[in-house]
């Protein structure tokens, strides 16, 4: 899925994992794209380079404390964080009709000023109805 953040191959064995994988490379060789990237579980095969230095995964460990994880944020993001820190803030959550459209507002202007392609609010709906309270693990 092209915009993920994570997942890799979705196969019922080792073989057919290996092929799509393999299907994935030749089809980008093919077609001229200058990369395909496997985003979460193992390679499998020959061709493919795993890059481990840059921050692709958009996940970290947690700093120990609060001071230390806004030293982990770069210098002009963290001058915002700590604006946002003096407002009233209050964080909900849930997976009622008012949580769901406030959630998809955010998300959508989120990822459209970043300039990607927003997933249909169908998509989100869907993953809550079919999952429920495990949908976020």
């Amino acid at each position: 899925s092209g915009f993920a953040v994570g997942g890799g191959v979705l196969a019922e064995s080792e073989n057919a994992a290996q092929q799509l994988q393999s299907a994935a490379l030749e089809h980008a060789r093919r077609e001229g794209f200058p990369t395909v990237e496997m985003r979460g579980g193992h390679v499998r095969g020959e061709g493919w380079h795993v890059d481990s230095e840059t921050y692709v995964g958009f996940a970290r460990d947690l700093a120990k404390d609060d001071d230390a994880e806004l030293l982990a944020i770069p210098r002009k993001q963290r001058a915002e964080v700590r604006k946002a820190l003096g407002f009233d803030l209050v964080i909900e959550t849930g997976s009622a009709k008012p949580d769901r459209d406030a959630h998809y507002d955010v998300y959508a202007a989120s990822v459209r000023n970043l300039g990607t392609p927003v997933f249909p609010r169908a998509l989100f709906d869907a993953i809550l109805d079919a999952f429920g309270d495990e949908a976020d693990k």
